[in-house]
Order: C-alpha cells, then sequence, then structure tokens
C-alpha cells in the first residue's frame, strides 16, 4: 500500500520545465556554461541566421531567449524559452519585454552589430597672418604676431618661439603676442633677421609647427 501512495505523490511532481533554475541559483538543465555551444536549437538559430543578436532573460526563475537583427530596427524580435520552443515576438525595442513583462535582462551572448566609434579628428591648420613673411621693419620696432586656425575650437593652445627662444604660450583666441608685458622678446628689436616659430597643441593630442620670417633694418 504505501508503494502505491508513493508512486501516486511521484506523479503528481510536475516536470521540470527546462529554463527552470535550481533552488541553489543554477540552472537544473537549461545549460552549464555557455548556451551557444550546450543548446544545439540555439546554436542552430545563430547559424541559419548569423546577424541576430542572441540575449539571455529570466523571469520567475526561468531562462527565456531574446533574438533579433541587429541591423534592422524595424525588424521584430523573436523569444523561445530555454527548451526552444517558441513564445512569440515583439518589436525589439519594446522595453516593456511584450513578451515576457517582467523579464530581467541578464546577459548579451551574441551580437554581431557593434559599432566601431572613430573619434572625430582635428585637421586645423594655422597661418601666421601677421607679420606677413619677409615684411621689413624698422630699428626699435614692436612686432605684433598673430595666428589665425581654420576652427580655433580645436586649438587648445600655440606656443610662440622667436629665434628659438620662448615667447609665450597662448591659451586662448585671438593668439596674439606683442601686446603683454611677458612678450618682451618682440619689444625694440634690433636691426636683423627673425625667425618666427609656432607650435600648435590640438585637443584631439596632435601637434602642428610652422614658421614665417621678418626682418629689422
Amino acid at each position: 500500500m504505501k508503494y502505491l501512495i508513493f508512486g501516486i505523490l511521484i506523479s503528481l511532481i510536475p516536470p521540470t520545465d527546462p529554463g527552470s533554475h535550481s533552488p541553489s541559483g543554477k540552472m537544473a538543465v537549461c545549460f552549464t556554461f555557455n548556451p551557444l555551444n550546450e543548446l544545439h536549437w540555439l546554436r542552430t538559430l545563430k547559424q541559419q541566421d548569423p546577424n541576430k543578436a542572441i540575449v539571455q532573460y529570466e523571469r520567475s526563475g526561468k531562462t527565456y531567449f531574446k533574438l533579433y537583427n541587429c541591423r534592422s530596427k524595424t525588424s521584430y524580435a523573436y523569444w523561445y524559452d530555454c527548451a526552444g520552443n517558441y513564445k512569440g515576438k515583439c518589436p525589439q525595442d519594446d522595453r516593456a519585454n511584450y513578451i515576457l513583462r517582467g523579464a530581467r535582462k541578464v546577459r548579451v551572448w551574441y551580437y554581431p552589430c557593434l559599432q566601431i566609434y572613430t573619434p572625430t579628428l582635428c585637421v586645423t591648420t594655422c597661418n601666421i597672418v601677421s607679420p606677413a613673411k619677409n615684411k621689413s621693419f624698422t630699428k626699435g620696432s614692436n612686432v605684433l604676431v598673430k595666428v589665425e586656425p581654420d576652427k580655433r575650437t580645436d586649438i587648445k593652445f600655440i606656443d610662440l618661439y622667436l629665434n628659438n627662444k620662448l615667447v609665450r604660450s597662448d591659451r586662448s583666441y585671438p593668439f596674439e603676442w606683442g601686446r603683454m608685458l611677458s612678450d618682451q622678446l618682440l619689444y625694440n628689436l634690433n636691426p636683423g633677421s627673425y625667425k618666427l616659430k609656432a607650435i600648435a597643441q590640438d585637443h584631439c593630442g596632435g601637434s602642428m609647427s610652422f614658421e614665417s620670417v621678418f626682418s629689422v633694418q
């Protein structure tokens, strides 16, 4: 009699859901490490359409998978349980998880549409617009130097040199030298040839240099 009762009790135990988890939190039947390797149905779907992203979700202790074409935002997302049973479809950007409301995103197992962002490069060029190249000044002149970048917002700072001596580093537009007390190298110049060299550092980490010459008679 007791064996009969035991058999009846066993028959009343519901079958294990392939997507269910054990009380310890580990998946009882679904997969152990990587579902793409262990679940034949999921591996087959991936091979049939490699453009579909595969994302694992969980709800009420059960595992589900959402597959969608990440290259087409207008395509649908398709839901499967852990055994590979099709559960329905919904718009892929439906954040309410229409098919599985309340499901929690666990992990992205496959995403073929990674976007590679190329940082915007600074391609600004600069020119010494004053003084004009090869311009001649008289003895004792003060020389005003102006540097004009094509795109001023790209420039972090500009260092100006006169005959290889640093005049000053300018960090704000307009980039000018010869108006401040610290620009004394450009004041009361003696006769001779002078070389201007400006080195510009941009916000992209690059630098550029440009030169000009003038003379004092």
